[in-house]
C-alpha cells in the first residue's frame, strides 16, 4: 500500500501549465516545486492515528478532483473518522447543496446508529 502522507501523490501536471492561459505565468515556479524533493512530512501520522476529536467527512465516488481510493486510505488513517459516502453528489456538493450535505454530516456526527 502506498504511503498516503508521501508527497508523491501531489503531482504537478506540466501540460496544464501550457494549456491553461491563467497557469502559464506559474510554469517556472511549478517546475521548481516539481523538482524539489526534500519536503518535510505533511502530516503527523502517529497523531492522526490517535486522534480523539470527532471527524466527519463527505466523500464522493465520482469526485473528479479526489480519488475515492485515496480518500479511503486517508479516512482509515485518521482515528475517530466517519464518512458520508455518496454516488449522488460530486466535488462541489457542499457549495451547491449546502443544506442537504450539512444535514447529512451533522446527523452522522452525532454517531447515533440503528
Amino acid at each position: 500500500m502506498k504511503n498516503l502522507f508521501d508527497l508523491q501523490y501531489f503531482e504537478i501536471f506540466s501540460d496544464m501549465l501550457d494549456d491553461y492561459v491563467g497557469l502559464r505565468p506559474l510554469k517556472g515556479a511549478a517546475q521548481l516545486l516539481a523538482k524539489f524533493s526534500d519536503w518535510p512530512p505533511l502530516y503527523d501520522e502517529a497523531q492522526l492515528a490517535k486522534n480523539s476529536v470527532k471527524v466527519t467527512a463527505a466523500t464522493y465516488y465520482k469526485d473528479m478532483y479526489v480519488d475515492f481510493n485515496l480518500a479511503q486510505i486517508t479516512a482509515s488513517a485518521v482515528q475517530n473518522m466517519e464518512q458520508y459516502i455518496s454516488n449522488q453528489h460530486h466535488h462541489s456538493a457542499l457549495r451547491r447543496e449546502t443544506e442537504l450535505i450539512l444535514k447529512k454530516l451533522f446527523q452522522l456526527s452525532k454517531r447515533e446508529y440503528d
